[in-house]
């Protein structure tokens, strides 16, 4: 007997001390063929290069193992040979321990295998696995894998893998194409009330993604412009739109059809026909909730004609005639009294190919019908209206989709002044900034109205406004700025020019006084203030009343502010009122949260 067998004749251990007539190896019961040497073998020429390990486990030392190079001297040992060490071994050993509390390494068996799968979890990824399983037999029922090789715990394959997805019909992108911001902001707001991600865009950046279930508005102001320019800025809107992945379009016109209406159609049909050839307009601008309805080819407000009605006296596009035959020529009006099918194909017949159509309603149930036939005319037919047909339409394609997102709430503000601008010279607009005057208290409110003279010099005009706001802690709470009177007979200035000059006034309020909130009353004016801002979108997230939507500014200097923005002709004379008591009430109930939290 050697020196290796008298050693082992005198183990402490009884199973693993020699016996008389104990053979040095039992003998080998099953015939196994040699084993290839694998690349973390010693004997394999890759052995030193770095390699993944393919379990989430740290591998053991090697004094615990025998060296793997003897893999194929002593691999045939077998799991029931228990008096004998393990001359080979993988990173699951140390999981299982000998019988009788014995600190001996023992290969693992296919019941530990199952056993290490519930103790480690799923298996690390990328990493591929054992041989390709045999069709028809689940995974828990593989053999184990050839010994020497790092052994994985199986997971069976789910029942429904390797199956297509179901696809779902999503939610279109909407995108809506207006002659001014208050009409953009009036639009968006009603897909803001049904569900919609509702934006509008700001400045020249497009968003570079945008979920289905949106709804984004974008200003081309091409109300007061003329038609040729009106058409080419509509275009340009549009394909701004489809580049932003809009599928949908909506055309928000004047409810009483002030300026370039037949332009802002054209335009609209020029750039939407290269994505959908054969498209047609369907012109409704109708707006009953606001007095607005078209009856028999007659545009009416409150019931009268519209010439007569404020809209008539604009000073910048005043409207001349209730005819809708003059207003929008070459085109036919019917009404809708069948299915939603008949009433689409009677759309389209009469519309043809690049054509319009105007669609009588009177009353919220008429929009109502022509949206469901504008659904199922689809992608080709382009709605062209007021707020009110948005709603409609922002209800209808709803009800169409299944994936809607909820509305994003509004940010907290900071402050608690209200900057009120009225850059608007309609005569509602004038009526409800007296209502607000004579109804809230002199030392809540502050007017600063600059003279004529100072809106064509920009440097006077910001002297001027720095004189008003040298002690800025002075201001109260409601701070309104106003156009000046003498503007309404002026020719020499523009509409754009007194909104900027304006604007200028605003930037500095908010550079030197602490202002929680923005009134924008008229739409050249929101859009002059929220370009000084350099703001980028405008989340919209409700509505004061009707017609009187309310967002958040998003990016630039007044990004997080509450901006509440109002057509000058729309509303009841105490609109103004109601949203500055509303944004009072919200703008306290803010800070008292923040300071109670």
């Amino acid at each position: 007997m050697d020196r290796g067998h008298a050693a082992r004749a005198e183990h402490r251990h009884p199973v693993l001390r020699l016996r008389p007539r104990h053979r040095h190896r039992p003998p080998q019961r099953h015939h196994r063929r040699p084993q290839r040497y694998l690349r973390r073998h010693r004997r394999h020429p890759d052995y030193r290069r770095p390699h993944v390990h393919r379990l989430p486990l740290r591998p053991p030392p090697r004094r615990q193992v025998r060296h793997r190079h003897r893999i194929g001297d002593d691999g045939g040992q077998l799991d029931r040979d228990a008096g004998h060490r393990r001359c080979c071994g993988s990173e699951l050993l140390p999981l299982r321990r000998g019988r009788d509390g014995a600190g001996r390494l023992r290969r693992p068996g296919h019941r530990d295998l199952r056993a290490a799968a519930r103790h480690l979890g799923p298996q690390a990824p990328g990493r591929a696995g054992h041989r390709r399983r045999r069709r028809g037999h689940p995974d828990v029922h593989r053999r184990p894998a050839v010994r020497g090789r790092s052994l994985r715990p199986h997971h069976p394959t789910p029942p429904d893998a390797g199956r297509r997805p179901v696809v779902t019909p999503t939610a279109p992108i909407v995108g809506i194409a207006a002659d001014d911001v208050t009409g953009a902001t009036d639009s968006v707001v009603q897909f803001s009330r049904s569900g919609w991600a509702s934006r509008l865009l700001l400045g020249n950046l497009l968003p570079r993604s945008v979920d289905p279930g949106s709804a984004l508005a974008l200003n081309s102001d091409a109300r007061a412009m003329d038609a040729a320019t009106a058409r080419s800025a509509t275009a340009g809107a549009v394909a701004d739109l489809l580049t932003a992945g809009a599928n949908r379009l909506y055309l928000k016109i004047d409810s009483t059809m002030r300026g370039s209406v037949p332009a802002q159609v054209a335009g609209a049909l020029d750039a939407w026909q290269e994505r959908h050839p054969g498209c047609f307009a369907v012109v409704c601008p109708a707006y009953p909730a606001m007095g607005r309805t078209l009856e028999d080819g007659l545009l009416r407000v409150h019931g009268g004609s519209v010439e007569d009605s404020p809209a008539g006296r604009d000073p910048v596009t005043p409207v001349p005639t209730s005819d809708f035959s003059l207003l929008l020529p070459g085109t036919t009006t019917i009404s809708l009294n069948g299915s939603p099918e008949q009433d689409a194909q009677a759309l389209r017949e009469t519309a043809g190919d690049g054509g319009v159509v105007v669609v009588n309603a009177a009353s919220d149930s008429d929009l109502r019908t022509l949206a469901a036939a504008l659904v199922v005319a689809g992608e080709t037919a382009i709605p062209a209206g007021s707020a009110g047909l948005a709603a409609a339409m922002a209800s209808a394609w709803a009800d169409a989709a299944t994936a809607l997102t909820a509305p994003e709430p509004a940010p907290a503000a900071q402050g608690q002044r209200i900057v009120v601008v009225v850059s608007s010279l309609h005569d509602v607009a004038r009526a409800q900034t007296d209502h607000l005057r004579a109804h809230l208290d002199p030392s809540d409110l502050r007017i600063l109205q600059p003279v004529d003279s100072l809106l064509d010099q920009p440097n006077r005009l910001a002297q001027w406004a720095a004189g008003e706001l040298e002690v800025p802690e002075s201001l109260p709470r409601v701070v309104v700025i106003l156009s000046p009177e003498a503007v309404r007979g002026s020719v020499t200035l523009s509409g754009t020019a007194i909104a900027r000059s304006l604007a200028s006034v605003v930037q500095q309020t908010l550079a030197r006084a602490s202002v929680g909130a923005l009134v924008l009353v008229g739409g050249d004016g929101a859009r002059a203030v929220l370009e000084a801002t350099r703001a980028q979108a405008l989340r919209i997230t409700g509505a004061i009343q009707e017609g009187i939507p309310v967002g958040v500014v998003e990016g630039g200097t007044a990004a997080g502010k509450i901006v509440v923005t109002k057509a000058g002709g729309f509303g009841p004379v105490s609109a103004l009122l109601d949203t500055v008591t509303e944004l009072t009430r919200t703008l306290t109930l803010t800070q008292s949260t923040e300071a109670s939290s």
